[in-house]
């Protein structure tokens, strides 16, 4: 994604990694704490999060059904102003998806027969700002008021998954 590697922040589920983490406690703290149907905000939103990239991030986690998912297993990073490129919009990465498709051990939340499955904390007002541990879908809940987000979020999900779209059933199963 250019420059330099010391020009980058990163980080996991499990805390910073490298970098100077500024940028990134601004999106998951007062950042994703506003009032996104407000296009200023949303807006300033833009240059914080990669929005096409976390959507596309958000719909290959939910459509695997990755169950270990997002308070566990992620990784992310931007690059920060200080580079000679300037900064750069957070993105998160897909990483360790072995719980992915994970439906068929079930659990108490999605007893058989293996109904689609969303993790809670993306659901209707469950997970929302619970504090900076679920970063992911604390910004998704903060940002889903947003109507360009979700217009936005509806053509992802069009172009990924008709029209031999890189998740639409023709293109998944050759690719299996």
């Amino acid at each position: 994604f250019d420059g330099e590697p010391a020009d980058w922040f990163s980080v996991n589920h499990g805390g910073d990694l490298s970098g100077i983490d500024d940028r990134f406690d601004y999106l998951k703290g007062s950042l994703k704490d506003k009032d996104m149907s407000n296009a200023a905000n949303y807006s300033e939103l833009a240059e914080y999060l990669d929005l096409e990239g976390f959507i596309d991030y958000l719909l290959l986690h939910w459509y695997c059904a990755t169950s270990d998912w997002p308070q566990n297993n992620w990784y992310g990073g931007n690059r920060n102003p200080s580079s000679p490129l300037g900064a750069a919009p957070h993105r998160f990465f897909a990483w360790d998806g072995e719980w992915s498709w994970d439906l068929p051990h079930g659990s108490i939340n999605n007893p058989a027969p293996y109904d689609p499955w969303v993790h809670p904390d993306f659901r209707s007002g469950e997970g929302t700002n619970q504090g900076n541990s679920k970063p992911i879908a604390n910004i998704f809940n903060s940002v889903k008021e947003s109507d360009e987000f979700l217009r936005l979020l509806a053509d992802r999900a069009y172009e990924h998954f008709f029209n031999d779209g890189a998740m639409s059933e023709p293109v998944i199963l050759g690719r299996w």
